[in-house]
Formats: C-alpha cells, sequence, structure tokens
C-alpha cells in the first residue's frame, strides 16, 4: 500500500476514535442532564445555596458578627490567635484529662489551674466576640465555590481550638467552685454547637458537635451533682433544650449541602486549563469522567437516602443512611470518574452516624440532670 494510503487509514482511524469519544461524552452528559431534569422536577434542589438557611438580616446571623467574618475570612492574625488557644500546649494539661474516665474528673491541681486561668486570660477579648456573637439566633454562611476564597464554611475548623479552651475553663471553674462561671461556659459550649450545627455545612457540624460533646462531658463529670443548685440545673437542661432540630432532618440538609459542594469543586474542575500530556487529559475523556463522576456521587444517594419512591425525603433516618455510606465504602476499583464520585462519600461516612452517639450522650446527660433536680441547693 502506498504511503499516501496509509497516512489515510491513521488519519481515518485517529478521526474515528475522537469522534466515538465525543459521543460517549455526549451519551454521558444527557445521561447527568436527564438525571437533574427529573428530580428539579420533582422539588429537589442541586448545589448549595438552595440547601442553606434561610437568608437573614445580618443583625441576626452569627456568621456576620465581625469577628466572626474575620474567621470566615482565614484572616491570618486572627486564625494564629485561634491556633494558639488549644490548652494542650499547658504542661501536664494532656496527662490531666487521661487521668479521668467517662463519668468522673479529678479537680485540677492548683498549679495547673493557674496555668489554665492565665490561658482564659490571654484569650479573654477572643471569647468576649464569641460570647456576643453567640447572641445572634442564627447562622448562615453564603456557597464557599472553588477555589476556596473569603467567607468560606470551610474555616469552621478555627473554632474547635476554641472548643477546647471552653472545656479547659469549664473545668477550671469547677476547681475554684464557681457556679455561675461554670454554668456560663456550658451554655456558651452548647449554644455554639447548636449554631454551627444549624449552618448545614459538614465542618460546622463537627465542629458544633465537639462544642457539644465538651458540655456534655463536663456536666457529666461534675463531682457531687446533688449539692449543685437547682437553679443552675435549670440552666442546664433548658441549654440542651436549644437545639431542637431532629437528626433525620440534619442528615439530610448536610448531605444536600455536601453533595452541592462537591458538584461545586466538578464545575470548578470543568472548568480548568487542558493540558494534553495523557489519554484521560483529552477534552471528551474528561467530560465523560466529569459527567460519571456526578452521576455516580448523586444519582443512588437521591433514590437510596434522599427520596422515597419518587417522593423527596426531608429526614433520614440513621439505619437507611448507614448501610447506604457502608455499602459506597466498600466499592473500589472502576473508571476515574467512578473513583471521583465515590470520594464525595470518603468525607462523610462515619461522620453523620457518629451524631447518633453524640444525641445518646445528651439524652443521658439529660436524664441524670433531670433525676438531680431537687436534690440540690437553692
Amino acid at each position: 500500500m502506498k504511503a499516501w494510503k496509509w497516512v489515510m487509514v491513521v488519519a481515518g482511524l485517529v478521526a474515528g476514535g475522537g469522534v466515538a469519544l465525543e459521543l460517549r461524552a455526549n451519551r454521558a452528559e444527557a445521561e447527568w442532564r436527564e438525571f437533574v431534569a427529573t428530580w428539579e422536577a420533582r422539588g429537589e434542589r442541586f448545589g448549595v445555596e438552595l440547601n442553606l438557611p434561610p437568608v437573614m438580616p445580618d443583625e441576626e446571623n452569627f456568621a456576620e458578627h465581625p469577628w466572626v467574618k474575620k474567621v470566615l475570612a482565614g484572616d491570618a492574625a486572627v486564625v494564629a490567635r485561634l491556633d494558639e488557644m488549644n490548652p494542650e500546649r499547658i504542661a501536664g494539661y494532656d496527662e490531666w484529662v487521661s487521668l479521668g474516665d467517662e463519668d468522673a474528673q479529678s479537680l485540677m491541681p492548683e498549679e495547673l489551674a493557674e496555668q489554665v486561668r492565665q490561658v482564659g486570660e490571654e484569650f479573654a477579648p477572643e471569647l468576649r466576640e464569641f460570647e456576643e456573637a453567640l447572641k445572634r439566633p442564627g447562622i448562615r454562611i453564603a456557597g464557599m465555590g472553588f477555589p476556596a476564597g473569603t467567607n468560606d464554611a470551610i474555616h469552621l475548623k478555627y473554632f474547635a481550638n476554641l472548643s477546647r479552651l471552653l472545656d479547659a475553663l469549664s473545668y477550671l471553674a469547677v476547681f475554684r467552685g464557681d457556679e455561675k462561671e461554670f454554668t456560663r461556659l456550658v451554655v456558651m459550649e452548647l449554644r455554639a454547637g447548636g449554631c454551627l450545627r444549624n449552618s448545614n455545612y459538614l465542618f460546622g457540624v463537627v465542629v458544633g458537635a465537639g462544642f457539644e460533646g465538651n458540655a456534655y462531658a463536663a456536666l457529666r463529670k461534675l463531682p457531687n451533682l446533688d449539692t449543685w443548685p437547682d437553679a443552675e440545673k435549670a440552666k442546664w437542661l433548658a441549654a440542651l433544650a436549644l437545639r431542637n432540630r431532629p437528626l433525620a432532618d440534619e442528615f439530610a440538609a448536610t448531605l444536600r449541602v455536601e453533595r452541592g459542594n462537591f458538584l461545586s469543586m466538578m464545575d470548578f474542575v470543568d472548568r480548568a486549563p487542558v493540558k494534553v500530556r495523557s489519554y484521560g487529559e483529552l477534552r471528551p475523556v474528561r467530560r465523560e469522567s466529569s459527567a460519571t463522576a456526578r452521576l455516580v456521587a448523586c444519582e443512588e444517594l437521591q433514590e437510596k437516602v434522599l427520596a422515597n419512591g419518587t417522593m423527596l425525603a426531608t429526614a433520614i433516618q440513621l439505619e437507611k443512611l448507614e448501610p447506604f455510606m457502608a455499602e459506597m465504602k466498600s466499592r473500589t476499583g472502576g473508571s476515574s470518574g467512578e473513583e471521583m464520585g465515590r470520594w464525595m462519600y470518603s468525607l462523610v461516612s462515619g461522620i453523620l452516624p457518629s451524631l447518633g452517639f453524640v444525641e445518646e450522650d445528651r439524652i443521658a446527660v439529660r436524664e441524670k440532670l433531670e433525676k438531680s433536680l431537687g436534690q440540690g441547693t437553692e
């Protein structure tokens, strides 16, 4: 065969391969568009913004408090201060905590208590700002998008060290016998937990549950509970009731927001420049992979968890969520698009179900406090 004929054959094969790749990409994208259109017609809301709490006035929004805005913007100076709050930096603190068990914690040694007091005073300005921000009844943080920018929910993670400091200060209040200060700190932790968990972001849920878990532990480990004033116990019980959204509603809202974050990330990936160095970076291959990832992340979640048949579910029961998460986690292999779609579940697997244990802790603490009412001083 003449050389020019070989060139024509090769060119034809390349062109045919390109057409096949384009057809596969078009088919995958059409399946994704059909899935979205079908469920949007049934009332489902994809993306982040439509699954966040309602828009509220700035003066009612925790996230719009001036100091909190700096945290959410990742302000370097503010974040550095939050990083330094961790009481684990205090010599002997971790060792003292480890001496306690689930139901009891010994009083702080005097030297350790003095060190905790000094750290508390060092960060008193930030604690005042945080307490002031918690007076705002709601929270709404606009969708963060990709790449991460200012006012992002991912920065909620910086509050974790503040939670640990409040925890240490609550044990300091017990050491001092300062009943009102103990109540102030525990109520602040419970308010913070409810506030952050109402954000519908996974970071808010995790850090908020950390605040609550610390408060539950402090209440559970109180020495001589019956001797504490009933007036203070009533305040603790009232604070325990501040967060009244059922876990099932929280699961549904958080999964929808995290799904929206994943789709936002995929939008960013789709817009990124293509530098062809391998087969997987060819534009049609990349389009097919992106559409497949979206379907893998969303289709079964929608049909098995976020809906009952063709009806949307506004609440997800734990017994329905756990087996689905376990199944998704057990799957391996497949195309790059399938692997990318399953990546979303590696973020949330185990986190949402663990909230069930936090809730059990709250119920147990509440029952313990209720039984103790009437035994304490007035």
